[in-house]
C-alpha cells in the first residue's frame, strides 16, 4: 500500500505540474486566459464532434431535445460543419419533432368540447404536448465550453499558489468579467489567497481603464484636441473585451 500511495502522489504531482505549465502558457497570451482555453478547446472539439460524437446516443438526444444548437453555434456549424454530418443532425431532429407536432395538431383539430370541464382537461393535455415539443436542456457546445471554463478556472486558482505564476498573472490582462465572476463563485478557505490576487489585478485593470477614459474625454475637448492620440482611443474596445471576453 505504501508503494502505491507514493506512486499515486508522483502521478498527482506530475499532473499538477502539467496543469501549471498549461496555465502559464495561457497567461502569457493576449486576452483572458480562460477565454483562450475555451476557444482552443472548441476548435479541437469541432473535429471530434463531426467525426464521431455527432452520432453518439447521449449527444444525439441532447441536440434533438434542444432543436439543434444555440444561435451562435448554429452559425458556426453552418460555416465549418461537414455537409453530411449537418444533414444527419438536422434530419434526425426534424424526424423526431414532426410526430410530436402532428400530435398537437390532431389534439387541436379534434377538440369539440363545449363545457368548462372538457375545455380545462383539453387545455392541460395540450400544454403537456407543448412541453414535450419545446426545446429542453442546452446547446452541447455551450455546455462543453462551460465545463472547460470551470476546469481551467480551478487550474488557474491552483497555479496561482506558486509565486512565478502570480508574477506572470500580475503582468497579464487578467480575466474577462464573466470568468472573473465564475472564479468568485469558488470562494472558500482554500482559494481565498488566490482570489484576493485575482481581485486585486481586476481592480487595477478597471482603474487603468477609468484613467484611459478620462484621458479620452479630455482630448475630445477642443482645447486639447491637437494633442497626440494614444491607447486611450481604444479604451472602449478593451472595456468591451473585459466585460464580454473575446469579441
Amino acid at each position: 500500500m505504501l508503494f502505491k500511495s507514493r506512486k499515486s502522489d508522483k502521478v498527482r504531482i506530475k499532473l499538477d505540474e502539467s496543469k501549471r505549465i498549461e496555465v502559464i502558457r495561457l497567461i502569457q497570451q493576449e486576452g483572458c486566459p480562460i477565454c483562450r482555453a475555451c476557444n482552443e478547446h472548441l476548435e479541437k472539439g469541432w473535429f471530434w464532434f463531426f467525426t464521431e460524437a455527432y452520432s453518439e446516443g447521449s449527444l444525439v438526444s441532447k441536440y434533438i431535445d434542444y432543436w439543434g444548437f444555440c444561435e451562435k453555434h448554429t452559425r458556426m456549424v453552418a460555416k465549418i460543419g461537414p455537409k453530411w454530418q449537418k444533414s444527419v443532425i438536422y434530419s434526425w431532429t426534424i424526424n423526431d419533432k414532426i410526430p410530436r407536432l402532428q400530435r398537437l395538431f390532431k389534439a387541436l383539430q379534434t377538440y369539440s368540447g363545449s363545457n368548462f370541464v372538457q375545455r380545462f382537461v383539453a387545455l392541460r393535455g395540450w400544454r403537456k404536448i407543448i412541453r414535450d415539443i419545446m426545446p429542453k436542456g442546452g446547446c452541447v457546445f455551450c455546455e462543453n465550453i462551460a465545463y472547460t471554463a470551470r476546469y481551467y478556472i480551478r487550474a488557474l486558482l491552483d497555479a496561482l499558489a506558486y509565486p512565478e505564476v502570480r508574477d506572470l498573472y500580475r503582468r497579464s490582462p487578467g480575466l474577462c468579467m464573466p470568468h472573473f465572476f465564475q472564479a468568485l463563485e469558488l470562494l472558500d478557505e482554500k482559494y481565498a489567497p488566490q482570489l484576493k490576487e485575482i481581485l486585486e489585478v481586476q481592480i487595477e485593470h478597471l482603474e487603468q481603464l477609468k484613467k484611459d477614459f478620462e484621458e479620452f474625454f479630455r482630448k475630445e475637448d477642443y482645447r486639447f484636441s491637437l494633442e497626440p492620440k494614444g491607447k486611450e482611443q481604444l479604451a472602449w474596445l478593451r472595456a468591451m473585451q473585459i466585460f464580454l471576453g473575446e469579441i
